[in-house]
């Protein structure tokens, strides 16, 4: 153990008995403070974890926020404390402590992966104790090993350290921004489908999806498999199922014609237990899941990687997919069994899956047009947005909730990449205000749609058609804006997004609307049948129902309730002059 003080801080750096020399420099410039470790294990022994430690008196601190945490934003006490993982397959290294008024504590930043983030409450002296620890995954490194850690303590609102943080590691990982269609509103086959997706009933479903207002259709799992017992076990191969999908190159240029662009959905982890790729890869798989019944290959395994490449390469260049769906690669993991493997090419899961995306990404980019590449939380690090361009929230069937507090989580790290909600779904007697509500929650992020365009009410249909005509129309301010989130530590309460046109916020909760820009727009997804606003100017309003019907106008000035039912929208004007 070793004690170091930087800019007036203490660290404390543990090597857990492998006489590690370590270095430490940096400098703290407005609050922000760059750390510079540099790490020599001796060369006679495997490199073993370890770890810097700081603490810091626990001041108007209240919660803890990462990119894929979820609802639970707890702050935990330090001997159980708050931990994210990050992998390059998985999580995202960034770290927040916040307070009740969604002001940073502090922010950190690990700039390589793999690392692990932790902070607790330490009970006996109110300390927040910090914890950085790189762990070893065989081979990871040896000898010398450099990185940095970034530590943001400016007492700012904490989306704005994030989004600090995020442009760092863009910066780092040369991170390209998303084409255009990337933002464009999906008709996703899942939630509605399952593995159940045949030809003619597809085919039905997208024209109508299309006169919805979407733009792409995602085939998801089930093309490649008759099978629709769920699972994994027919992953690997990827062969059309004849008896469903037909000739695939046919169904992707219907596809087209109808005006769709076409993604494709693979498992890339996966060599189903009754595939004949299972033959082939079992013997380099990191390990069988039981749940899925399959095994996870090996990515450290050239062969592996150029059957992964050579399915994706064939969906695009030989099926006429626009994009793929590339799911599971979390599933990528080590094991004391398996660490060492005769035959791979490189010795560290890290390096293999960071060839993985080299290589598939090379071979798209020389297929010579643009594609679409989605991967969903927890896949959504520096390390994945180097090929994924539209990062997803993870699987929320239902819960709006999620869906709203996952696709703001996301847009703080994203930068140019489209953030994509959960598909939305329904039940078939829902009611049409409760329809708006499900958009409203997740208006900050791509719309995926995954109930059946044929199976909706005239009142759904009507909602549906109105708000993705909204979303479209605004896209500039939703999608591209500067995101303002109310209440993180409450799941957020409200939501604005700032653009050059005026800004949108969508409440989720009675809470009051301070108005500032010239033109602004409230979404209501409260279950009140009214909205609060503050403001110390004259604006004219107009209010409408969810179905855009016109239901009130008039004036707003100081602190007023303005009439407006729940899954509406109010459209605020500045009154420039009186």
């Amino acid at each position: 153990m070793k004690i170091m003080e930087i800019a007036g801080r203490k660290f404390i750096f543990e090597d857990y008995g492998q006489d590690v020399l370590c270095k430490l420099n940096g400098e703290e410039k407005n609050g922000v403070l760059c750390l510079r470790i540099c790490m020599e294990f001796p060369e006679r022994s495997r490199p073993g974890k370890a770890s810097l430690k700081f603490s810091m008196p626990a001041l108007g601190t209240d919660g803890i926020w990462t990119a894929c945490g979820g609802l639970n934003r707890w702050l935990t006490p330090d001997w159980g404390p708050v931990i994210l993982h990050a992998r390059s397959v998985s999580e995202y290294p960034v770290l927040s402590v916040v307070s009740f008024d969604d002001k940073n504590v502090f922010t950190a930043s690990a700039a390589d992966t793999p690392c692990t983030l932790s902070v607790g409450y330490r009970e006996e002296n109110s300390l927040l104790v910090f914890e950085a620890v790189w762990p070893s995954e065989t081979g990871e490194r040896s000898g010398v090993y450099r990185t940095e850690l970034v530590l943001d303590f400016r007492r700012l609102h904490f989306a704005g350290c994030v989004r600090h943080m995020a442009e760092r590691l863009e910066k780092k990982y040369s991170l390209e921004p998303a084409p255009a269609s990337a933002f464009a509103p999906v008709f996703s086959t899942w939630y509605c489908f399952h593995q159940e997706v045949y030809r003619e009933r597809l085919l039905a479903e997208c024209r109508e999806a299309k006169k919805l207002g979407l733009d792409t259709v995602i085939l998801d799992d089930g093309w490649e498999t008759e099978d629709n017992g769920r699972g994994f076990g027919y992953t690997g191969d990827y062969r059309p199922a004849a008896a469903k999908v037909g000739d695939i190159r046919s169904l992707t240029a219907e596809l087209r014609a109808m005006g769709l662009k076409a993604m494709i959905w693979f498992s890339l982890a996966f060599a189903g237990d009754f595939s004949e790729s299972t033959s082939r890869y079992r013997g380099m798989a990191l390990y069988h899941d039981d749940v899925q019944n399959a095994y996870v290959v090996d990515p450290r395994f050239a062969e592996v990687r150029a059957h992964i490449v050579g399915y994706c390469m064939e969906a695009v260049r030989d099926w006429g997919f626009d994009g793929l769906k590339l799911d599971f690669i979390d599933s990528f993991r080590l094991s004391e069994k398996n660490a060492v493997r005769e035959g791979t090419d490189c010795v560290s899961l890290q390096e293999g899956t960071t060839r993985l995306i080299d290589e598939l990404k090379g071979a798209l980019k020389s297929a010579g047009k643009e594609v679409l590449i989605e991967f969903r939380q927890k896949y959504v690090g520096p390390e994945m947005q180097r090929l994924g361009n539209m990062l997803r929230v993870g699987d929320c069937p239902g819960s709006l909730l999620q869906n709203r507090v996952s696709s703001i989580d996301l847009r703080l790290i994203a930068g140019g990449r489209a953030v994509h909600a959960d598909p939305l779904e329904w039940n078939s007697d829902e009611k049409p205000e409760t329809v708006a509500i499900y958009f409203i929650n997740l208006i900050f992020s791509v719309l995926q749609y995954s109930a059946f365009p044929t199976g909706l009410s005239r009142e759904q249909r009507a909602v549906s058609i109105r708000y993705i005509r909204f979303m479209k129309a605004y896209e500039d301010i939703l999608l591209h804006g500067t995101l303002e989130p109310k209440g993180v530590l409450f799941n957020y309460l409200s939501c604005k997004a700032v653009g050059e046109r005026g800004a949108v916020v969508a409440l989720y909760a009675p809470v009051c609307t301070e108005l500032k820009e010239n033109k602004i727009i409230i979404l209501n997804g409260s279950t009140e049948d009214c909205v609060t606003v503050d403001t110390v100017c004259l604006y004219d309003y107009t209010a409408e129902d969810c179905f855009g019907n016109f239901v009130g106008k008039g004036k707003a000035e100081g602190v007023m309730k303005i009439c407006v039912p729940s899954g509406g929208i109010v459209y605020l004007d500045k009154r420039l002059s009186v």
